[in-house]
């Protein structure tokens, strides 16, 4: 049966009739997508319902939930740790007593081998002192930074457990949870994630300070965390029995075992891109930005005036900026480093796996680098062409803060541009890319392949932007000199042009990873 149309109501042809009139005035060059949102921002509904009380409820309980989680995980850590410390002289009190009920014929031979023993009287060797993630917090700069960069966030109490946990896995590693250890490890790393973003954030000796102290953390806990998470849960044990080791040796379990390893793999080294090496990559332009606005303050008077009280002044704070990219880079070097040492050069499953996750660690930071690259150049949408742009530009008047911004804005993108190149160059470098046993590809050649053909594509298309904008200009015949070229951005042409400093670093990038 068809179906009986109804007749529009009054309400409803009145809507339509708006519609059609907003329709009507749509700029041609904004997309119906983005034209509606822009309308729903212009005018908002007014008639819109509160959001239900149950909803911040819901919220305020999970993040009490959060919390109760975390102290009961601070709370198990501590009792396995008293455990352990107290079955410590509970085991040596048997072994006493079984020497005791020997004959005294072996006490006599153990006697004199001990006697023997102790004759040079020479101290036993210590075991070096191993850089503790303890060792780190407890020192008086990073205590006393600590608490002012984030007094909510639990960092201290995330990483102390984590290192607890690390000692008492290190004296039996039976006594420790996988679960535990995994949640613990999330923690910590979330508070990792807070102490980079807070040292990114802002510019001042307490920046550097704690990017020093992240240099020995980062390092520390993903060599300690990684080759644990990464092996299986519940191993088997080793047995006499034939039919125990080939139960043990199954097919179905080794998958398993192998299945385990990866998922585990992939799962924690996607979080580590996430909080700290993916963060690191996306700061480096604004870092530039910043620290060039606080060494080249722009002068409110012409420089032909003398210089004032407040001038002297402002030259003399700019005199105090700080540049933490290199404290950054190091950072960022200094994971990589610790990733390439966690990837064990043996033919198991989880070596496997650790290898080929890393490769695609590589790649999607790769990707990310070549992002923002092609971020730092991107067209901020539909504009004019680059010649009548170059020509309007001849006669358009621009004042002293526009030329001061364009100049901070193109030393900010070379900079940048620098300490992106040096990432691709540290990612696509053949460390770690060695191809698997036997001459085939590496393991998860597929997903790396992916990840290759996304990397070349957006720097070929990068580096093909950047000479039809550079043919572009000399076309147009231009004869206002290299210091207007220069200045070229995006208040001028609508895009970033890429000069011959950055092609000439990329093209070198790019070679070298050719050439391997």
């Amino acid at each position: 049966m068809m179906a009986v149309l109804q007749e529009p109501t009054l309400a409803h042809r009145l809507r339509l009739a708006i519609a059609f009139t907003a329709l009507r005035h749509k700029p041609p060059e904004q997309s119906y997508e983005a034209y509606v949102l822009d309308l729903q921002e212009k005018f908002p509904c007014t008639g819109a319902q509160p959001e239900p009380p149950w909803r911040e409820r819901a919220l305020e309980l999970e993040k009490k939930l959060e919390n109760l989680k975390r102290k009961y995980e601070e709370e198990h850590i501590e009792l396995i740790s008293l455990r352990e410390t107290r079955a410590g002289p509970d085991t040596a009190e048997p072994a006493s007593s079984a020497s005791t009920g020997t004959t005294k014929k072996k006490q006599k031979k153990k006697a004199s081998q001990q006697t023997q023993s102790d004759a040079p009287a020479d101290p036993p060797p210590r075991p070096p002192t191993k850089l503790t993630l303890r060792a780190v917090l407890l020192d008086p700069k990073i205590k006393s930074i600590l608490p002012q960069i984030s007094s909510n966030d639990n960092v201290f109490s995330s990483l102390e457990a984590l290192d607890t946990l690390l000692a008492l896995h290190e004296t039996k590693r039976s006594a420790v949870p996988h679960v535990l250890l995994l949640s613990t490890s999330n923690r910590a790393l979330s508070a990792l994630d807070v102490l980079i973003a807070s040292a990114i954030s802002f510019q001042s000796p307490r920046a550097i300070t704690l990017l020093d102290a992240l240099n020995s953390l980062v390092p520390r806990f993903l060599t300690s965390v990684l080759p644990l998470l990464t092996l299986p849960a519940n191993p088997p044990a080793k047995t006499h029995s034939k039919q125990k080791w080939k139960k043990h040796k199954a097919p179905e379990d080794c998958r398993s075992v192998v299945g385990e390893a990866e998922r585990v793999a992939d799962e924690l080294l996607g979080r580590i891109v996430a909080r700290i090496l993916a963060p690191l990559v996306h700061a480096f332009a604004s870092l530039s930005m910043q620290y060039l606005l606080a060494v080249l303050p722009a002068s409110s008077k012409a420089s032909r005036q003398p210089p004032s009280s407040s001038s002297t002044a402002a030259s003399s704070d700019a005199g105090q900026a700080l540049d933490i990219r290199p404290d950054a880079y190091a950072l960022f070097t200094a994971a990589l480093d610790a990733l390439d040492a966690c990837a064990p050069a043996e033919p198991h499953a989880q070596a496997r796996a650790m290898r080929a996750g890393l490769r695609s660690v590589k790649r999607v930071l790769a990707l990310e680098a070549a992002r923002e690259l092609a971020k730092l150049y991107a067209e901020p949408g539909d504009s004019a062409a680059p010649l009548d742009a170059g020509r309007a530009r001849n006669t358009a008047p621009r004042d002293a803060a526009q030329k001061h911004a364009a100049r901070i804005a193109k030393l900010a993108r070379r900079d940048a541009a620098w300490y992106l190149c040096a990432v691709l160059g540290r990612v696509l470098s053949p460390a770690g890319d060695a191809p698997s046993e036997g001459g085939s590809p590496g393991e998860g050649s597929a997903c790396t392949q992916l990840l290759d053909d996304a990397v070349w594509e957006v720097l070929a298309g990068l580096l093909r932007d950047s000479k039809k904008s550079a043919g572009q200009f000399w076309e147009a015949g231009s004869e206002e000199g290299e210091e207007n070229s220069d200045e070229a951005g995006p208040a001028d042409s609508g895009c970033a042009r890429m000069g011959e400093v950055e092609r000439g670093m990329l093209l070198a990038v790019l070679e070298k990873a050719w050439m391997h």
